[in-house]
């Protein structure tokens, strides 16, 4: 005779975990084309902090689940927990090492590009500052070149050690 379940065999709601402990149920299994199949289920959570990090499940023994084997199920879903949180881990710490790489790479075409961009006028106005400073016979303004191209010397030192630190 085929009985109906005597309880409903609820181990997650909304995504989440329904159960806070072990469950025990006989269920009726649907196979294509066959008599329908009573099989006892056994579900546990798994838990972490206090609260239900997953639940494990197992199905189809035609005998009661004891509490030998709810122990013995305890103890894969917790060994399984730990493999999936150090793999969680693993993942996120790929992941953060990939974006201070990104942002590295991001840094370094920065600075070389500002590099380009900074030393190049810099080197011309010291360069011209030189060549105007021999074409010039009056001191005053020979005076004022030199001027021009010492402070672009200074500046350009400046520049070379603020990029030479970042680096």
């Amino acid at each position: 005779m085929i009985r109906r379940p005597t309880a409903s065999f609820v181990v997650f709601r909304g995504g989440r975990p329904a159960i806070r402990s072990a469950r025990r149920r006989r269920l009726r299994l649907w196979r294509k084309g066959a008599e329908p199949l009573w099989a006892q289920a056994l579900a546990v959570p798994i838990m972490d902090g206090g609260r239900v990090c997953m639940a494990i499940a197992v199905a189809g023994r035609g005998e009661e689940y004891g509490d030998l084997d709810v122990q013995e199920l305890e103890r894969i879903g917790n060994d399984l927990w730990v493999i999936f949180s150090r793999r969680r881990t693993e993942l996120d710490l790929a992941r953060a090492k990939e974006q201070a790489e990104s942002a590295n790479r991001a840094k370094s075409e920065f600075l070389a590009n500002m590099s380009h961009e900074i030393r190049t006028p810099l080197n011309a106005i010291v360069g011209l500052s030189h060549l105007l400073g021999e074409e010039l016979r009056e001191p005053r303004w020979r005076d004022r070149t030199q001027k021009i191209a010492l402070a672009a010397e200074h500046l350009l030192g400046v520049v070379n050690d603020i990029l030479d630190l970042s680096k």
